[in-house]
């Protein structure tokens, strides 16, 4: 609006400087100054130029759902930004939404950040995921996991890197942070978060709104994505999140992570990162993360 009608907020101001007095003339002018460099910025995006952000958003990777595809405003999941999913609860079926998208990274690295159940490895293998080249970092507090987040996407060593943050309220510092750091990296974010963080903005370029129905059918609600417009919706029948061989009672089901289990995990010290820096993340001294063994080495319920 700014850049089309110049000329009535110069007149706005001019007003504005007869009441004030001269006295407040250079903060009158220093405003319009700053409000019409941002209006020129590449970096600012305004809803009726959807064709220029297009040409800066095409990194893309398709769903694999042509009902998702349709609604989104690139067809697939974008890569520039955080991918949002507000789940109803844990277990849905988000990760079944994400397996062909995670599938066609093949051999690349996938990282998964205090995930809240144990990935179970025979399943993700029977959906022919290489599990060798999924990494899992478990950590508890909430600051770590947001550094441990933006470590691995400006390290462009992750070819996708998944983050739970559950019911935790994330404030707009920690979000921008996030998205400034998938926009430089090369990594596709997905921030996996509680329904109820829907009352709150968030600059990320996606969000999607996840809940189940009474047919095991998983339900999209589109809540905001650059480049198109939101409140689409859209149901998917996902396959079966178990197999025969895999209906066991509730009590062999998979648990949620152990606190305290050393002959799962490994905890890299420096020199270890330093050694190895294509493979694992540069942890520092003062984060509490843990990563653990690729998922195919882990123990789970057969």
């Amino acid at each position: 609006m700014l850049k089309e009608k110049p000329k009535q907020q110069v007149n706005k101001i001019k007003n504005n400087l007869e009441k004030d007095g001269k006295s407040n003339k250079n903060k009158y002018l220093n405003s319009f100054i700053k409000l019409n460099s941002n209006a020129e910025s590449a970096a600012v995006w305004r809803a009726n130029e959807k064709d220029s952000l297009g040409s800066q958003v095409n990194p893309k990777l398709d769903t694999s759902f042509d009902l998702l595809n349709q609604i989104l405003a690139f067809n697939g999941w974008p890569l520039n930004g955080i991918n949002e999913l507000n789940l109803e609860q844990n277990g849905i079926g988000e990760l079944r939404l994400l397996l062909p998208a995670l599938k066609a990274l093949q051999t690349q690295t996938v990282l998964l950040i205090a995930p809240p159940f144990l990935p179970f490895a025979p399943a993700l293998a029977s959906h022919n995921i290489h599990t060798k080249h999924w990494l899992v970092a478990q950590t508890e507090p909430i600051a770590d996991r947001l550094w441990a987040a933006e470590q691995a996407l400006l390290s462009d060593a992750c070819a996708a890197v998944l983050c739970w943050t559950g019911r935790y309220k994330l404030n707009h510092r920690e979000l921008r942070r996030l998205q400034l750091a998938s926009k430089q990296g090369s990594a596709w974010f997905l921030l996996l978060r509680d329904q109820c963080c829907l009352q709150a903005p968030s600059p990320a370029s996606l969000r999607l709104h996840l809940t189940s129905n009474a047919l095991g059918q998983l339900n999209i609600k589109l809540i905001k994505q650059i480049g198109g417009s939101a409140g689409q919706n859209c149901t998917l029948s996902l396959a079966p999140h178990y197999e025969n061989w895999q209906r066991l009672p509730v009590h062999l089901w998979p648990q949620t992570w152990p606190r305290n289990d050393n002959d799962r995990t490994i905890t890299l010290t420096p020199k270890e990162q330093h050694a190895n820096k294509t493979n694992a993340l540069r942890l520092n001294n003062k984060a509490s993360v843990v990563v653990l063994k690729p998922v195919s080495e882990l123990q789970n319920v057969h």
